[in-house]
């Protein structure tokens, strides 16, 4: 569960929670932010989740971990490809707010 998703549940509906941890998270993003995410979420709906992989997957695995884990590294990026998610599910989920 993302932390934004995490947030919103636990201010809508915190009786179905014991607790929430939200670690690297914020409740909404700036403009710049909503900017990006826009460009992000248009890319996808016209070329599909695999067009941003390598831009998301860079931000998580530095590149020594890429350099010498070609192999983890490219069944790692399938996986974030995969299942191949309807580009207008994944915008919607994008484009909720808490």
């Amino acid at each position: 569960m993302g932390g934004m998703v995490g947030l919103g549940l636990a201010i809508r509906h915190p009786q179905l929670l014991r607790g929430l941890m939200a670690a690297h998270s914020c409740a909404l993003y700036p403009e710049v932010a909503r900017a990006a995410w826009d460009q992000r979420i248009a890319t996808v709906a016209a070329d599909g989740i695999a067009a941003i992989a390598n831009t998301v997957m860079t931000r998580y695995f530095h590149a020594a971990f890429r350099a010498r884990s070609i192999p983890k590294w490219k069944r790692l990026r399938a996986l974030r490809c995969w299942p191949p998610t309807r580009p207008v599910t994944w915008a919607a989920a994008t484009r909720c707010e808490t």
